[in-house]
């Protein structure tokens, strides 16, 4: 029978200091960290005690993190994590692992340092408040869910969602009206290096529409703007400019993107010059033939 058990999708390490954190993001998304990185980051070790109240929770049938176990803590557990903390089953592999939800390390550390606050502490257990604000510090600057991503590379999965906030971001679901974009000293410069003479825009070669296709519109995100910009185009049956369907935002980029190459058209003495400077960027030429 298949198991509805999660499963790993990506996993690593968060190196904080000396300290290692075990990660994983899960395939339903949800983020975990494993409880011995947890109790190794603020106990630095497991003391007896600690081991012996955890057990002694477990038998009520909680799961009680051992990096909570001491009673000098217990007036501060928030209700969150009163009566343990539910582990999270997933598969790794064929292995059935358990972990933590990625969010009781921050609630951990702030448990610590409540209790600092308080002066319910032993001087023994001092150190270990200590090591929970370096890991809040730590965390508060980026959260713990980015630095997961960051430590798995499930930042460098697009899913649909995060594909679709892309798009929004840049493009519009209204038509803005026409606006001239592109400067006439742009195309000045495509006459120069391609050879023409200055002509009405009507009557310019079809390939500096190619060349603003290649080298303006496709390096936006990688090209993933531009093929949603294409789809529309065609399906208004290019009835309008690709950057009427540009948001505030994605005009300002597109903007910047096309100073950029207009900068860099004044400054080539050919466009061979002109692509060849492109291709060591990462980007394919198209235009040698006009040269």
């Amino acid at each position: 029978m298949k198991s509805k058990l999660p499963k790993v999708i990506y996993k690593g390490v968060i190196e904080i200091g000396d300290v290692k954190l075990h990660v994983a993001v899960l395939d339903d998304e949800r983020r975990v960290i494993s409880e011995t990185s947890v109790a190794n980051a603020i106990l630095k070790s497991r003391s007896g005690a600690a081991k012996r109240m955890k057990k002694e929770e477990e038998s009520g049938g909680a799961h009680f993190p051992v990096f909570l176990a001491s009673k000098s803590l217990q007036p501060f557990i928030p209700k969150e994590l009163q009566g343990g903390a539910p582990l999270v089953e997933y598969l790794d592999g064929g292995r059935k692992e358990q972990s933590y939800d990625a969010t009781v390390l921050p609630l951990a550390c702030e448990v610590w340092l409540a209790a600092r606050e308080a002066k319910a502490l032993m001087q023994s257990q001092l150190d270990k408040a200590q090591n929970a604000e370096i890991l809040m510090r730590s965390l508060a600057k980026v959260g713990i869910v980015a630095l997961i991503d960051e430590a798995t590379g499930y930042q460098y999965d697009r899913k649909y969602n995060a594909l679709r906030v892309l798009l929004e971001t840049y493009l519009a679901d209204e038509i803005k009206p026409w606006t001239k974009k592109f400067p006439n000293q742009f195309f000045a410069e495509l006459d120069r290096l391609y050879g023409n003479e200055n002509r009405k825009p009507s009557q310019r070669p079809s390939y500096y529409g190619h060349f603003i296709n290649t080298y303006v519109y496709k390096p936006l995100e990688n090209g993933v703007i531009d093929a949603e910009l294409s789809k529309r185009y065609k399906a208004d049956n290019k009835r309008n400019r690709k950057h009427q369907y540009f948001t505030p935002f994605g005009g300002n980029r597109f903007e910047i993107q096309v100073g950029r190459i207009m900068g860099l058209l004044e400054i080539s003495p050919s466009m061979r010059w002109f692509t060849e400077k492109q291709k060591r960027q990462g980007q394919l030429s198209l235009f040698y033939e006009f040269d």
